[in-house]
């Protein structure tokens, strides 16, 4: 799940395993007992006066991630 007050940044996280994706949208952000049922809560840094990203930018970055992440995993039992 993507939160602003979450301790860890999505590109930080082990996100290798099965898992699904939870965005909120802009204004509000992801609903907070929704969040509340996530094993991991991660957050994108934002640098400058920009305080989010919108929902569809959000998660492409998460995805982009675990995809970059099942990638190197891949890589690295092929090469065993």
């Amino acid at each position: 799940a993507t939160t602003l007050d979450a301790d860890v940044d999505y590109d930080r996280s082990d996100l290798s395993g099965p898992c699904a994706v939870l965005v909120g949208n802009e204004a509000h952000g992801l609903d907070p007992e929704l969040a509340a049922l996530a094993d991991i809560r991660v957050r994108i840094p934002m640098v400058g006066p920009a305080e989010s990203l919108n929902a569809a930018m959000a998660g492409t970055l998460v995805c982009f991630e675990v995809l970059r992440q099942r990638r190197v995993a891949l890589e690295e039992v092929a090469t065993r």
